[in-house]
């Protein structure tokens, strides 16, 4: 944790300038004088990892919003941390109060709680800040309306700066104090658990492309990656031996296993192993028999889960699994019926809740 006081070392101005720009022997010189008046106005106390922007830079930052002529003073805390990959949060301490915010990367929540601090010390430093990027918009807008939240506000605004008229038709009020629960920059993040229901379509397992339904269940870890456990099932087809009447009917049940990866929203790779019963009943022979074998397949799916609203997803993947067993189904005085195929292609469609 560093505390940042009036006096910094010539260390400041190497940081700043491989982050906020470039400084020659007048930028160090004025980034000094300018970290002394700041004093006055900033009591810091900033954490952060070393890939983002640190105490002595946000200060800079803050000073460059706020200028020469501060509206109050205040004592804040920040504390910068990554959640997960491509998220970061920054907590942020104004008095009695706390914000929580959210993003993407460490420097774009770093730029939202230079933001409120300099509001916090000037309400018109808004309208110096630069540009915000589109995606992260909502977030600064909700940040710009709760600067400070619970910390008094001075009871005298500052006297309005002069400024040219063209920029004073575009300068716009501050915003009235408003207590602000956590924002997150738009992102959609998984749920810790979820459910799934599908229907799904094979070729290679049974003697004809066959419809089935899938129920699922699935857990998420690491915010990108996903475990699911499914129940497959799949509608009995028949197989009739050529030039005959006698034949065999054929159905499918199994269990599966699937790891996956997030590689980029909405879409997912996934790998793993299922297992379950292969079952024939012949017809048409003098005696009939109905035989179950055990089938196990390896597999991968690409799969895609495009948002329907805040907890549904539209789901649809595709994939292959290699049979390690091809077992024969055969009738007494006629030969085999039936054998499944080297591999079993599916592609699935349905609904989900995450």
């Amino acid at each position: 944790m560093a505390r940042v006081h009036a006096l910094v070392n010539l260390g400041f101005d190497m940081r700043l300038a491989g982050r906020w720009g470039a400084a020659g022997p007048w930028g160090i010189a004025v980034a000094l004088m300018s970290s002394l008046a700041l004093a006055q106005e900033l009591d810091l106390t900033w954490t952060a990892p070393a890939e983002c922007p640190q105490a002595t830079a946000a200060e800079a930052r803050v000073q460059r919003l706020v200028g020469a002529d501060a509206a109050a003073s205040v004592a804040a805390s920040v504390s910068l941390q990554k959640l997960a990959e491509n998220r970061w949060s920054a907590t942020l301490a104004l008095g009695d109060a706390t914000r929580v915010l959210e993003g993407e990367s460490c420097d774009s929540v770093a730029d939202a709680v230079v933001v409120i601090l300099a509001m916090a010390i000037d309400p018109k430093a808004a309208t110096a800040s630069p540009p915000v990027p589109a995606a992260e918009q909502p977030a600064a807008q909700a940040l710009a309306a709760a600067p400070a939240g619970p910390v008094a506000a001075p009871p005298e605004p500052a006297p309005p700066r002069s400024a040219p008229a063209a920029a004073r038709r575009n300068e716009r009020p501050p915003d009235a104090i408003a207590d602000v629960a956590p924002v997150s920059l738009p992102s959609r993040e998984l749920a810790p658990w979820g459910a799934s229901l599908r229907g799904f379509g094979e070729w290679g397992m049974l003697p004809a492309p066959s419809l089935g339904g899938v129920v699922a269940v699935h857990a998420t870890w690491g915010g990108s990656n996903l475990a699911e456990l499914s129940a497959l099932a799949l509608l009995p087809r028949d197989e009739v031996v050529e030039g005959g009447t006698s034949g065999g009917e054929f159905s499918w049940f199994g269990l599966q296993l699937m790891a996956c990866r997030r590689l980029a929203p909405p879409a997912f790779v996934c790998g793993g192993f299922e297992g379950g019963r292969l079952s024939g009943t012949g017809f048409g022979a003098r005696e009939v028999r109905t035989q179950h074998t055990f089938w196990a397949a390896p597999g991968a799916e690409l799969s895609f889960a495009p948002a329907l609203g805040s907890s549904l997803a539209f789901e649809a993947s595709a994939g292959l699994f290699i049979a390690l067993r091809k077992p024969e189904f055969a009738l007494d005085g006629v030969g085999v019926v039936h054998q499944p195929g080297p591999v079993s292609g599916r592609v699935e469609l349905g609904i989900g809740w995450y």
